[in-house]
């Protein structure tokens, strides 16, 4: 007997319209919305070129500015005080917040203007165990509450160091 496991979050399911309801009736289903089972899970990374070279990839939450204020927002950050200075101490303060295994790094993004931005890392595909936490519905729950967010995390590679 397998365990079910709901989605990270849930969204409210709208009513389809006429056309879509008969559609739906007629063919496939519709596309769901994304849930963490849905994600893929990667091989795990292979620096060795003994085979396909499987790259460090990390399953993260995106931590920009306006992530950063969310998070002032729900963990009740200095409310006295601007949103910019909230942001920064948000950022600094979301490390003790968040639980044991995730960090802020920065990942590779196409939205940013610069290629890259700020991400609570949960997971990666380099060991096993680290691969494992991808599964953890109790620890992404707890870094969506203290991030405010109910999307998923995504797979990304890290930015390079310079």
């Amino acid at each position: 007997m397998t365990p079910t496991v709901s989605p990270i979050s849930e969204e409210p399911q709208q009513q389809p319209l006429a056309e879509e309801a008969q559609h739906q009736t007629t063919s496939e289903e519709p596309p769901q919305r994304q849930t963490l089972l849905d994600l893929p899970v990667p091989r795990l990374m292979n620096t060795i070129s003994n085979g396909k070279i499987v790259p460090l990839l990390v399953l993260a939450f995106p931590f920009t500015r306006e992530e950063q204020f969310r998070c002032a927002e729900v963990n009740n950050i200095n409310p006295e005080l601007g949103r910019p200075r909230r942001e920064t101490i948000a950022f600094s303060r979301a490390r003790f917040l968040l639980p044991r295994h995730c960090c802020l790094e920065a990942i590779r993004s196409k939205e940013s203007g610069v290629g890259f931005i700020m991400a609570v890392v949960v997971a990666s595909n380099a060991t096993p165990g680290s691969l494992a936490r991808m599964h953890d519905i109790a620890m992404l729950q707890k870094v969506q509450r203290v991030l405010g967010t109910t999307a998923n995390p995504r797979w990304a590679v890290l930015a390079p160091d310079y």
